[in-house]
């Protein structure tokens, strides 16, 4: 077992397959919602069952831009957020978690709740975006593109 560098963890997104990157942080948070079926016999002791449960996705980093505002660039242009967005689009949500040898992956649909963008003079442009999941994740081992899925 080898451990993830916090760089190995990579966000995919927009269509699903142009890497957004992780350059400041990334989190991706799953709550579960508990249950509680505490009966009679139970005695003082709580009991719960696994309810439902939600995820959400956090990035924040330096913006970068494509030349060209069409997709076409191998990694997204958190800019293009602001379309999604605007548009109503879901977007394809994928983790990567790697550590050089070993890959896994996370995947799912979301939308796209919050997109802040922030500069001052003399500094980088930042962005912050949120986006909460749409149904499931499903775990892959194999997913390198869209049709070898095996989740």
């Amino acid at each position: 077992m080898s451990t993830v560098l916090g760089s190995n963890f990579t966000l995919y997104t927009g269509d699903g397959l142009r890497a957004l990157g992780c350059e400041e942080s990334c989190l991706l948070t799953i709550v579960t919602e508990d249950i509680i079926t505490t009966t009679k016999g139970s005695g003082r002791g709580t009991n719960r069952q696994v309810g439902r449960y939600d995820w959400s996705v956090t990035s924040n980093g330096v913006v970068s831009i494509n030349a060209v505002f069409d997709g076409s660039g191998t990694n997204l242009d958190p800019t293009e957020f602001m379309a999604y967005q605007l548009q109503g689009n879901k977007v394809v949500v994928k983790f990567l978690f790697t550590d050089g040898t070993t890959s896994k992956w996370v995947i799912g649909t979301g939308v796209v709740t919050s997109s802040t963008y922030a500069g001052s003079a003399g500094d980088f442009m930042t962005y912050d975006i949120e986006i909460k999941g749409d149904g499931k994740l499903f775990q892959s081992s194999g997913m390198q593109t869209v049709s070898n899925y095996d989740g």
